[in-house]
């Protein structure tokens, strides 16, 4: 697919007297955030980076910021690609310092400029995706965030975000039109594929919530925290070759708390919001 470029007029803007308001504005205090979007309004000063893209015609690579508005820099990375596609080298934590990577151009997800509307969208079509080795969120509760939409594959498990040591999860199941959040036990939610979808899990054993586009799932997620220094983790897919997600994200993080049912109702509506689905 080659990527169309979308006049600055055509992307969203904040409300007539407002700023842009990001899901760092709506919940403060990630531990890592990364997104084709601003994390929040500070951030959202034309010299955050959020992506590093990489050329199909010539291999050349570039980092990509957030605009004052909260939205990627689009025409800067249309006219860099040019006639050919862009895929995401690098996905930047806005709110830290754990910045996702893909060295392997197979594995690296292609950046659709166009994809949901007139905004950007990462895309798998189920080889492709991000990691970092980092120490993250070690307790719970705590708390999983991602956009993401399964487009294919639909009994192969795809995760959105995952940890590798000890496991969790926050995805989609290898059964079709079922969601899924595992911290040691299974936790799944019937939503039908091909839509997308604000998913938002508190991981707190017995007390575990997952949040679909606002509604809650309760159930015993497990007790696995997000691992410790040295644990590989993933974004749209595990690290170590399966649970690739088959399908289009726009963002993800981990707050180190348990988001109140308020806070996940906001988190919602804003990623709907902003987003337009």
């Amino acid at each position: 697919m080659i990527p169309q470029f979308v006049p600055t007029a055509f992307m969203p803007q904040p409300a007539a007297g407002g700023a842009y308001s990001g899901p760092g504005d709506v919940v403060s205090g990630a531990t890592a955030w990364w997104g084709l979007r601003g994390y929040n309004a500070a951030v959202s000063n034309g010299s955050t980076k959020s992506v590093n893209v990489r050329r199909s015609s010539d291999n050349t690579t570039q980092d990509f910021v957030i605009l004052s508005n909260g939205n990627l820099d689009v025409a800067s990375i249309s006219s860099f690609i040019g006639g050919g596609n862009g895929f995401v080298t690098t996905l930047y934590d806005q709110s830290g310092t754990n910045n996702l990577t893909q060295g392997n151009a197979a594995n690296q997800p292609q950046l659709i400029l166009s994809g949901l509307g007139s905004l950007p969208i990462m895309q798998s079509t189920g080889s492709q995706f991000m990691f970092v080795t980092t120490s993250t969120v070690d307790t719970q509760p705590f708390t999983a965030s991602a956009v993401a939409i399964r487009t294919g594959s639909f009994t192969s498990s795809g995760m959105c975000l995952t940890s590798q040591s000890p496991f969790v999860q926050l995805g989609f199941q290898s059964v079709a039109n079922t969601l899924h959040f595992f911290a040691g036990t299974d936790i799944n939610v019937s939503a039908n594929d091909n839509v997308w979808r604000s998913l938002n899990a508190v991981y707190n054993g017995a007390s575990s919530v997952l949040y679909v586009d606002g509604t809650a799932n309760s159930g015993n997620a497990g007790t696995n925290n997000w691992g410790s220094a040295g644990t590989t983790w993933g974004f749209m897919g595990f690290v170590g070759g399966s649970y690739i997600l088959n399908g289009d994200q726009t963002e993800g993080g981990l707050w180190p708390i348990g988001f109140s049912a308020t806070q996940a109702a906001n988190m919602s509506t804003n990623q709907h919001s902003y987003w337009g689905f």
